[in-house]
C-alpha cells in the first residue's frame, strides 16, 4: 500500500518471478512507471531488494518482461482472429478481449513518451516487437478478411487500414478519461468496441455491414 509516498512494509519473505511481475504491473498501472522503483516493488511484496534482484537485475528487465507479455498476449488474440473470420460476432468478442488486454498493460501505452524517450534499449526492443509481431499479425488478419470479401480495398489500402486500426486502439487506451481511471469499465470497453467497428464500417463487405449496424445501432 502506498502511504505518503512510501509502501508499508510487512514481514520479509521470498517471491517468485511471476509474483514480482504481477506486482510491478499493478504499481506501474496505478502510479506510472517513472514513479516506481525496485524498492517500491520489493516493499509492496515485503521482500528484500536482494531477493528481487535475484530474479531481475533492475527495473528495465522487469519492463522488458512486461513488454514481451503484452505483445505475446496481443499476438495470440490476433491469431485467434485468423481462425474466426467467418463470424463478425466472434471477431467483435475478440476485439473486446483485445481492448481488455491492452487496458491490463495500459502503463505501456500511457507512458510511451517517457518510457522510451530516454531509454534506447527499451525503445528499440518495443519497436522491434511492434513492427515484427503486432503490425505483422494485424496486417495478416486484415488481408485474410480482405481475401474473404469481408473488408474491401486494395492490398495497399488494407495494410494502411490495419495500421490505422492499431493506432485507434492505442488511442482508446490512452484517452484522458482512461489515463486517470484505475478500474476498467465494461461500459467503456463496449463503447471502445463500437468505436472500432464504426471505424471499419465503410470498408466492410455487405454481409458484415448489416451485422455492424445491429451491434453499433448505426
Amino acid at each position: 500500500m502506498l502511504m505518503n509516498g512510501k509502501f508499508k512494509r510487512r514481514a520479509g519473505r521470498s517471491a517468485t518471478p511471476d509474483i514480482i511481475i504481477q506486482a510491478s504491473l499493478q504499481l506501474f498501472n496505478l502510479h506510472g512507471e517513472r514513479r516506481i522503483t525496485t524498492n517500491h516493488i520489493a516493499q509492496k511484496l515485503s521482500i528484500s531488494t536482494g531477493n528481487l534482484y535475484y530474479h531481475y537485475s533492475n527495473k528495465e528487465e522487469i519492463i522488458l518482461e512486461l513488454l514481451g507479455r503484452y505483445v505475446d498476449g496481443l499476438v495470440a488474440l490476433l491469431e485467434q482472429g485468423e481462425n474466426n473470420t467467418e463470424s463478425l460476432f466472434k471477431m467483435a468478442q475478440l476485439l473486446t478481449k483485445t481492448l481488455k488486454h491492452q487496458w491490463q498493460y495500459r502503463f505501456i501505452l500511457h507512458g510511451r513518451s517517457s518510457l522510451f524517450a530516454f531509454n534506447d534499449l527499451l525503445r528499440s526492443h518495443y519497436l522491434q516487437l511492434e513492427k515484427y509481431k503486432i503490425e505483422k499479425s494485424l496486417e495478416t488478419l486484415f488481408l485474410k478478411m480482405n481475401r474473404e470479401g469481408n473488408i474491401c480495398g486494395s492490398e495497399r489500402a488494407i495494410k494502411q487500414l490495419a495500421k490505422q486500426f492499431q493506432l485507434l486502439q492505442e488511442a482508446w487506451v490512452s484517452a484522458p478519461e482512461r489515463v486517470s481511471s484505475t478500474t476498467e469499465s465494461a461500459l467503456a470497453v463496449n463503447d471502445g468496441r463500437k468505436m472500432m467497428l464504426s471505424f471499419l464500417y465503410p470498408y466492410l463487405g455487405s454481409n458484415w455491414r448489416s451485422t455492424v449496424e445491429r451491434i453499433c445501432i448505426l
